[in-house]
């Protein structure tokens, strides 16, 4: 036998196939092998390979073995082919063999593999040889012409030039064929006539190809009618040129032979049948503990690789010692309940062979007894079934792999089978998802688990089943039910697979209550829902790394790069899903797929390609595993292009927050020097009105000072405010008022600043005014807003005019504020209204100011629903617009006259001033002393509460909302409780809107702002003594 024989395996079932390997490699052969299970690459491999024999299966799903055998006997007739099926009638048999066959073997009696081949391999080295010495008797076939003359074999030269004919003829032609010489002289297409019209093919594929060197067994009909088997050699004649110009050749009359040889055959499938079919071995023993062997078939060396004499009568040793330990006494008990029962006995055990391997081994045996019933012996049969162990284990991890699968998924999975409309099995996050348990499912209709809120009920669910058992799979919205009670939204995707051999539904679930409610929030017209075709939300792809190619790929991956069927998508490599742009190129997931394999899962984010050539973000995790028993490479890819996007609109912010940081750090630089501008006021004429001076000069000073502190107030209360709106504790305090009388409140308040320049004109553009307009919105908001946006205009316009004023337009109240002043460039008005910005020239830092002005007006415009709009040409001047919702008040508040301070005199009344800081004490204190009141102070909230409880003449108390110890807050709680009718008035360094709210929910009698202002604080005190 020689090394290495090449065979060529057509096999479509890969279990088969590793079968037949290791049955080969198990009888010792030497080999090396190619496989395939269709035609197109069997005759790729059978011309590139030229295998020394050819093993092939009878059916194939795209390949058949009769056409492999006659593709090989086509090619080489003398390569020996076996047909290796699983299961063969004679007739079948008798085809194969017809067709060329050396042999067949049953894929259940495997182990006549090895000797067929061993047998079919040498048959074909006998008829190689003898085809050599054919070929050079050919050669010298004028030097034996007299030989030729009188042998019985058919011998002959056809010459193809000038044109073809027949050269040399044997007479012995006439004696087998029954047709003269001179015929197939006159007519040489005679001799292709003759051949059986069932093998003409094989002659003409043979002179088509010109491969005449060749050796075929054919049958001929005779001129009588009869058919015979002829064996014919061919050899070609060529000339310098090596061109063939001619071919001799021998042809023998094999009927007898190859009739012998059919015989034979089937005589030896016929017992071979009958041997290999029974894989194991008989037997006959005592019923005794060593099971001593009485008689023993010879297949038992098959099984334990012992002689039966090294068994019978325990010779060498006693069956019962080649029984595994662990199952002696097991099966001695099954056998003494058997016996005594007198029935049969099944069961499985395993082995010690000869050779030391374990094996699994299949018995069935009975007891024998006399006409009395008395026992004789036990006979029985026992089979080695160490495949089918190892075949069911496959099964079970298989099965394990599988549930493991099913139960791992994040889809609900409910498998159904629709001939008894039952559930049979569920998986984890089936139970999950509803709250039952698997057994309470188990047996329950599809129907059961509906909300039957209509049309969401059984009998609907059942007409969804029929309508995929006509028209297939089917993918759909539902309302579901839990155990609970508890209604959710789920997408079912319906389609029919064939579970253990039998159809059954496949209903994969996903829970879509979130996403269903967001849809019907957003399109409660749509009265169809999308189909949801895929079962993840993340594409996952398996791959090949031995062959580079993708094996497998879930829905979400065909729909995610965009294209139209699984089919197409699996032809695809890993190199079609990139981009291949720096520095994402192809290369990169080749570096993460040799690191997956040394380190260990990879993770990376991948610019990927869509079949349209759309490039999109991807995060790929890659891993390698076992999947079927394989190494594979698992890759899950999420589309992350909206991250990415967050992620950039994240460096934007960065970018957006630096500049901010760099406007802040110019904000508080210009801060630091316009805090200390009109701080420098305060504290160098407050030195000079220390020194004698006379009274025109003391009250320019002290004019000066308040204007100084006015403007440092301004700055405080601009920064203080910008602060409260980032914190959102700002909000809209809406208030009743008449919108003409504070326009004209604004107009005189802003005309004094106007007159400081005599350059710029003011005016209010609304003329009738007065006619009341009541409206209703937060009027300190509004009053800041067009202040500031005056301010800004006054300060901006080196002469001309700044004109203010409003009109109410579709429902709205549109203000304008113009300036004839330097105007905005283009690329900064923008800019203007984001908080410490300012426009960088002469005029703006000769101004001044810190920048937040534009930006708190806007905020506030904002928060009263309003919008903020800006033109403006430089040189000339700009118009801002801003417009907010009218509302009309229902009723108005009385106007408060402003009392004289003669009217504003006390009764010499105690007040307690609860106030911790001592500037703040002393200038309250000089207020109410120079107004005919008494005052005691507390310097915290707890001393307040004491001097209340201890003193009752106090009449009033001023209470500081912020101090040590204990607040204002606090304070007015306690004071309230044991004094409840005392006023109590809060003074607040930032009573707003909010402070304000808070302050009038707390219960306070009142408040005063700080500063405080003296005729405020005597007016609010009258009012509250006077109640």
């Amino acid at each position: 036998m020689e090394k290495h024989t090449r065979i060529l395996i057509a096999e479509d079932l890969k279990t088969d196939l590793e079968l037949i390997i290791r049955e080969l490699k198990q009888h010792g052969l030497e080999f090396d092998y190619q496989t395939t299970d269709n035609e197109e690459e069997f005759v790729k491999l059978l011309t590139s390979v030229t295998p020394d024999i050819v093993l092939t299966d009878y059916m194939m799903p795209r390949f058949t073995g009769m056409k492999a055998l006659k593709i090989v006997k086509e090619y080489d007739p003398l390569i020996p082919v076996i047909v290796v099926t699983g299961s063969m009638n004679e007739e079948t048999a008798v085809e194969c063999m017809k067709a060329g066959a050396s042999d067949y073997v049953i894929k259940e009696h495997l182990k006549r593999l090895g000797p067929a081949v061993e047998h079919a391999l040498r048959n074909s080295k006998v008829e190689k040889e003898k085809r050599d010495a054919e070929l050079k008797l050919k050669e010298t076939e004028l030097r034996f012409k007299f030989i030729a003359d009188n042998a019985n074999d058919v011998i002959y030269i056809v010459r193809f030039y000038p044109k073809t004919h027949f050269e040399y003829l044997s007479p012995s032609f006439e004696r087998i064929s029954g047709y003269k010489v001179e015929e197939v002289y006159k007519n040489h297409r005679l001799l292709l006539d003759l051949i059986h019209p069932d093998d003409r093919c094989v002659i003409e594929n043979i002179a088509a190809k010109k491969n005449l060197n060749n050796y075929f067994i054919t049958r001929w009909q005779t001129k009588k009618g009869s058919s015979i088997w002829v064996e014919m050699h061919s050899t070609p004649i060529l000339n310098d040129k090596n061109d063939i110009v001619a071919i001799h050749g021998i042809a023998r009359d094999i009927t007898k032979r190859k009739l012998a040889e059919i015989k034979l055959q089937e005589r030896e499938q016929t017992l071979s049948n009958l041997v290999e079919n029974l894989p194991g071995f008989i037997y006959r023993c005592a019923n005794d503990k060593n099971w001593t062997m009485i008689y023993l078939s010879p297949a038992v060396k098959k099984v334990t690789g012992y002689e039966p004499e090294e068994l019978i009568n325990n010779q060498t040793l006693s069956f019962n010692d080649i029984i595994l330990p662990q199952y002696r006494q097991a099966i001695w008990e099954k056998w003494q309940i058997a016996l005594s029962t007198q029935e049969k006995i099944v069961d499985e055990y395993e082995i010690l062979t000869k050779d030391g391997q374990t094996r699994w081994v299949w018995e069935q045996g009975k007891g024998i007894y006399d006409e009395e019933g008395n026992l004789l012996f036990i006979e029985g049969y026992i089979a080695d079934i160490t495949e089918r162990k190892k075949a069911e284990a496959a099964i079970r991890e298989k099965e394990r792999e599988l549930a493991e699968i099913f139960n791992s998924t994040q889809e609900a999975i409910i498998i159904y089978d629709f001939d008894k409309h039952t559930i049979i099995d569920c998986n984890t996050a089936t139970r999950e998802l509803y709250g039952y348990s698997k057994e309470e499912l188990i047996g329950k209709p599809f129907g059961y688990l509906s909300s039957y809120n209509p049309p969401y009920t059984e009998a609907e669910a059942t007409k969804i089943i029929n309508k995929v058992v006509n028209q297939g799979s089917h993918t759909y919205t539902w309302q579901g039910k839990k155990k609970n009670g508890e209604a959710l939204w789920i997408e079912v995707s319906l389609k029919i697979a064939t579970i253990g051999g039998t159809p059954r539904f496949i209903a994969v679930i996903r829970d879509i209550t979130e996403r269903k409610t967001y849809q019907e929030k957003i399109a409660q017209r749509e009265s169809e829902f999308r189909e949801i075709f895929n079962s993840t939300s993340e594409a996952i792809i398996i791959y090949d790394t031995q062959n580079g190619r993708i094996i497998d790929c879930n829905a979400r991956a065909i729909e995610m790069y965009g294209y139209s069927s699984k089919e197409e998508f699996i032809k695809l490599t890993y190199r079609d899903l990139g981009s291949d742009t720096l520095p994402n190129t192809n290369e990169l997931i080749n570096i993460h797929s040799s690191n997956a394999t040394k380190n260990g899962p990879q993770r990376f984010d991948w610019l990927a390609k869509k079949k349209n050539g759309e490039h999109f973000w991807v995060e790929v995790s890659l891993k390698r595993t076992k999947i079927g028993g394989y190494d594979r490479e698992l890759t899950v890819i999420r589309d992350i292009t909206e991250r990415k996007k967050f992620e950039q609109d994240l460096i934007d912010a960065k970018d957006r927050a630096e500049e901010s940081d760099r406007l802040k750090s110019a904000f508080l630089a210009n801060l630091s020097h316009e805090i200390r501008t009109p701080m420098n006021a305060i504290m160098g004429f407050s030195d000079l009105l220390k020194l004698p001076v006379d009274e025109a000069k003391r009250s320019e000073y002290i004019d000066i000072i308040q204007k100084s502190g006015k403007r440092l107030l301004d700055i405080i209360s601009e920064t203080v405010e910008i602060a409260k709106l980032d914190t959102g504790m700002v909000k809209p305090n809406p208030e009743s008022f008449e919108l003409n009388q504070f326009m004209l409140d604004i107009y005189n308040e802003m005309k004094i600043k106007a007159t400081a320049n005599k350059d710029i004109e003011l005016i209010l553009t609304n003329q009738n005014l007065s006619t009341p307009f009541n409206i209703y919105t937060d009027k300190v908001k509004l009053q800041q807003i067009l202040i500031n946006l005056i301010s800004n205009g006054l300060k901006y316009t080196p002469r001309g005019s700044v004109s203010f004023g409003y009109e109410l337009i579709n429902n709205r109240i549109v203000f304008r504020v113009k300036d004839t002043g330097i105007g905005i460039e283009q690329k900064y008005r923008e800019m203007i209204f984001k908080r410490f910005f300012r426009v960088q020239n002469p005029l703006t830092i000769k101004v001044g100011g810190i920048g937040l002005g534009l930006a708190i007006s806007k905020a506030y415009i904002e928060l009263l629903g309003g919008t903020i709009e800006l033109d403006s040409i430089i040189g000339q001047g700009t118009i801002v617009t801003f417009s907010i919702p009218y509302q009309q008040p229902e009723t108005l508040p009385e106007s408060n006259e402003e009392i004289p301070f003669e009217q504003l005199q006390g009764n010499n009344e105690l007040l307690l001033v609860a106030e911790d800081d001592d500037f703040n004490f002393l200038f309250i204190n000089e207020i109410l002393l120079s107004s005919n009141y008494k005052c005691i102070r507390a310097i915290n909230g707890q001393e307040a509460v004491e001097l209340a409880r201890k003193n009752n003449e106090i009449k009033l108390i001023l209470m500081d909302l912020k101090m040590p110890v204990m607040d204002g807050y606090k304070a007015f709680e306690e004071i309230k409780a044991f004094k409840p009718g005392i006023p109590i008035v809060a003074q607040t360094a930032y009573a707003l809107g909010e402070d304000k709210e808070r302050i009038n929910s707390h219960g306070f009698d009142g408040y005063i702002n700080k500063p405080i202002k003296k005729h405020e604080l005597l007016m609010v005190i009258k009012e509250k003594l006077s109640n």
